[in-house]
């Protein structure tokens, strides 16, 4: 009915104790009338419309009292509240309110604030900060911290000082993957929980394990093991076994896999390397003066250079793999 008040082109019929409502006379109802109007006869009460079926149809909320009428005067009255879009309005809103009251919103939080405001919001209830993707719920009484969540940025490069980090940056560094908790620069991934987190989207650690076995007779100096490496990666850790007590230092060399096998000048081990002395294990996780990193198209080669009483060496590299 658009902004009119009231609609009465043409003759309307209904039958006594029947809600539908035929028109005559070049009606247009579905234009100019909707659910919740007044139809109103001359001489009679008004009577709700529960809809409009066609351009001249409708039908009435409930059975017409009165007499049966062909073909009378009439007048659809716009009743405000009750108009054209009200009752769509005001079921959209009943929608909406008892959708909140079973699955409740989201309360948001100023980026200026730590946490939602302790007095407010319901139990089961949701509150995000949108500037740094964080979340809590309402549970008993109070606000629980449920994590960061948003979208990711991923950096092109390793880890530097000089960067300036958003927050929820996934970022390569020492053979990790890490993701920045809030912005940050010039703070090292692993240095502050409240800075990084370890970020794991699929395994990043592995290890390799090879065995130097005479068969009984000692290991002769000189006896070597060369692998390809095939992954970029960085020896977080190195450990070695042997049969029994004895002395042993072994070398590790690395050097491109295609220029041919590393010699005592491709070591990576410094003044470090793995040795035994009198002894049957080791264990080193510092790695002091090594060069760890390795190249997927690099060759090891590890080289024993001196035994004595061994005649079994197992030998375990820890790696992390680099991502870049």
């Amino acid at each position: 009915m658009a902004d009119n008040r009231s609609y009465k082109i043409g003759t309307a019929s209904v039958l006594n104790g029947q809600t539908t409502v035929t028109f005559t006379g070049g009606t247009a109802l579905t234009s100019n009338a909707k659910a919740w109007d007044n139809l109103t006869f001359y001489g009679h009460f008004p009577v709700e419309i529960e809809s409009i079926d066609a351009e001249d149809a409708l039908t009435l909320a409930a059975p017409w009292p009165g007499p049966t009428i062909v073909q009378g005067a009439y007048v659809i009255t716009n009743t405000g509240l009750n108009s054209f879009a009200a009752p769509q309005v005001a079921r959209d809103v009943i929608a909406i309110a008892e959708a909140l009251g079973t699955e409740g919103y989201y309360r948001y939080v100023r980026p200026d604030l730590t946490g939602p405001d302790p007095r407010k919001g319901d139990e089961g209830q949701y509150a995000r900060q949108p500037n740094t993707g964080k979340e809590w719920v309402k549970q008993g009484a109070l606000w629980t911290f449920t994590g960061v969540y948003g979208n990711f940025a991923f950096a092109t490069s390793d880890w530097d000082a000089e960067i300036a980090y958003g927050a929820r940056t996934i970022v390569p560094h020492q053979g990790k993957l890490w993701v920045s908790k809030r912005a940050s620069t010039g703070v090292e991934p692993g240095s502050s929980s409240a800075d990084w987190d370890v970020f794991y989207p699929f395994p990043t650690q592995s290890s390799l394990t090879v065995v130097f076995d005479t068969g009984g007779s000692e290991i002769a100096a000189g006896s070597a093991i060369d692998i390809p490496v095939g992954v970029k990666s960085i020896i977080r850790r190195v450990r070695m076994r042997a049969d029994g007590v004895g002395s042993i230092v072994l070398d590790i060399r690395r050097k491109a896999f295609a220029a041919g096998l590393p010699a005592a000048g491709d070591s990576i081990c410094g003044s470090a390397k793995p040795h035994l002395t009198n002894a049957r294990d080791y264990v080193d996780a510092a790695l002091t003066g090594w060069s760890p990193q390795l190249n997927d198209d690099d060759g090891l080669r590890l080289v024993v250079e001196s035994c004595t009483g061994l005649t079994k060496l197992s030998v375990t590299l820890y790696t992390d793999r680099i991502f870049t």
